[in-house]
């Protein structure tokens, strides 16, 4: 609820509306009722917000046969989920800037051409908005040394690229529970 409060979750815009409606109203008639009528919106708008799944998930990944893999195991955990994709941290960054990026949890390739995973880590973490968004690296390497320099620039978790379709499966939904709960 705090968060709520703070404006660090995500709402849906006729949510937002009636909230300001009722923020408008309360400043208006101050009073009990007002007060009672925002607390009910703000418990309506959290119930909303923890029981909506419609995630959005923002995958970075330069190997399309990879990101086809990950899309799948997401459709079979929550398809409701909605996947956006970059080939690249440019890329990333580019939809980024141009505000067509609003995740609930991002999964960073760690090789990757023109700038890598753990580049890209550092510029997600040196923007406000992704503060508080979880950031996995998720890479085919399990060099003990990347995973370590990944954790220490932010990286909420580290997850290796497994070769059978159901690790990925029980990996993914292991995070998103961690994570997104």
């Amino acid at each position: 609820m705090k968060a709520l409060l703070r404006g660090r979750v995500k709402v849906d815009k006729n949510w937002a509306a009636l909230y300001r409606a009722a923020l408008d109203f309360f400043r208006t008639f101050p009073g009990l009722i007002s007060i009672l009528l925002i607390k009910i919106l703000l418990f309506l708008l959290y119930i909303s917000n923890t029981m909506s799944k419609n995630r959005t998930v923002f995958l970075v990944d330069d190997d399309t046969d990879d990101q086809d893999f990950f899309k799948s195991a997401l459709q079979t955990i929550d398809n409701s989920a909605f996947l956006l994709s970059a080939f690249n941290g440019e890329h990333a960054l580019e939809l980024i800037n141009g505000g067509n990026v609003d995740p609930d949890i991002v999964f960073l390739d760690l090789n990757m051409p023109r700038m890598n995973g753990a580049e890209l880590l550092v510029e997600l973490r040196r923007m406000e908005s992704f503060d508080l968004i979880p950031i996995i690296l998720y890479s085919t390497s399990s060099e003990r040394s990347a995973i370590i320099e990944c954790m220490q620039l932010g990286a909420n978790d580290y997850l290796v690229k497994p070769n059978k379709f159901e690790t990925l499966i029980v990996e993914i939904r292991t995070v998103m529970d961690k994570y997104l709960k």
